[in-house]
């Protein structure tokens, strides 16, 4: 159609009157035969598809649109290299792991110092208001808590380098409670003024007991960093879950020999022979080994517990105790500090040998108690 328009257009009309059919198809070719058949086929109505046709017609219009469709998804997909979404969900489960983990040692921690202080509370109710006043259980409950935050946490934190701030901010936290409860009890008898501080102690570790305070402190914090700087803030996260994870919980015994040697160590009036606030151990002329009691109030009752504990504790003679101690042979004898330097010598340089010798001290194991 387009060659014989065009020779119609460039042929002038009289001149393409002139020619013959034969000589217009010689020189025009197929453009006179295109125009030829036109002129000897009959006009007709283009007919309208049939049925089927217009249902061949839909179908492909309805797939030509579903892969328009197709495309235009394809298009606003996101990319599958963006992985933004994925680290995301990464880091709030790793956020969440590390407060379970906060919880569960919390509880571990919680349950051990819980059952020293009612143990202590059992050996110690009997005391007079003279021989345990608020601020001296003061002292030896914390030295239970700060055993417990050296056993539990410090071990940790020296060995990984982890910060373990919500377990050290906890035992810093029970301190003050047992400084306020102590203040609130001056009045109270022993047993009562224990109790009294056990509920404090108890309120504190139960403070934010699901974490769910923590994790919202520590998803907020998250959320602030801009994508570099939570890649570095949930690494830290994740060194500190890793640590957590390892944290155990000190031996009920542990925690209960430090606040029994510390209950002596606060009634030492600073005379190692003749004073109280040692242990006081004896061998005989013949060196074997004859008694060995607690001078303190509470004496037999203390030396009892610490007999039932020190094994526990990793204690496995008297002279293992963080105490000062008297021990003689016969009537010479010398004293020890808490960590076993001399703190006064023995009359006789072998009496000073024989007490001085770790074979002897392994022969002093327990104390002597009423039967």
């Amino acid at each position: 159609m387009q060659i014989f328009l065009s020779i119609r257009k460039t042929m002038p009309s009289a001149a393409l009157a002139r020619q013959s059919p034969s000589e217009i198809h010689f020189q025009n070719g197929i453009g006179w035969q295109l125009a030829k058949h036109r002129q000897q086929q009959p006009r007709t109505r283009r007919s309208r598809p049939t049925a089927p046709s217009r249902n061949r017609i839909q179908e492909v219009s309805h797939a030509t649109l579903a892969y328009r469709l197709d495309l235009r998804q394809e298009n606003t997909m996101p990319d599958a290299t963006d992985t933004s979404a994925t680290d995301y969900d990464t880091d709030m489960q790793t956020i969440q792991n590390y407060v379970q983990a906060v919880v569960e040692a919390k509880a571990k921690i919680a349950t051990v110092h819980l059952s020293a202080i009612d143990n202590f509370q059992t050996t110690v109710q009997s005391a007079s208001p003279a021989e345990a006043k608020p601020d001296f259980l003061t002292v030896v409950l914390k030295a239970g808590l700060k055993m417990a935050e050296k056993a539990a946490v410090s071990a940790v934190k020296d060995a990984t380098g982890a910060d373990l701030g919500p377990l050290v901010d906890l035992m810093h936290g029970i301190s003050d409670e047992i400084d306020r409860a102590a203040k609130a009890a001056q009045n109270l008898a022993v047993a009562d003024w224990i109790k009294t501080v056990r509920t404090a102690v108890t309120n504190a570790y139960a403070q934010d007991q699901t974490g769910s305070a923590l994790r919202k402190t520590i998803e907020d914090a998250y959320k602030q960093n801009d994508e570099g700087g939570r890649g570095g803030y949930i690494g830290g996260i994740q060194n500190e879950l890793t640590a957590m994870q390892t944290v155990l919980p000190p031996k009920t015994e542990l925690l209960e020999t430090a606040m029994y040697t510390t209950w002596i160590s606060q009634n030492f009036n600073n005379d190692c022979i003749d004073g109280t606030g040692i242990i006081y151990v004896q061998f005989a002329d013949d060196s074997t080994f004859s008694s060995a009691t607690v001078l303190a109030p509470l004496g037999d009752k203390i030396a009892g517990a610490l007999n039932r504990v020190m094994t526990g504790a990793g204690k496995n003679q008297l002279m293992d105790l963080d105490v000062v101690k008297k021990v003689c042979k016969g009537n010479d004898c010398m004293c020890f500090e808490g960590n076993n330097v001399v703190r006064k010598a023995a009359s006789s340089d072998d009496t000073q040998t024989f007490l001085s010798s770790a074979d002897t001290w392994k022969l002093a194991t327990l104390f002597s108690t009423p039967a």
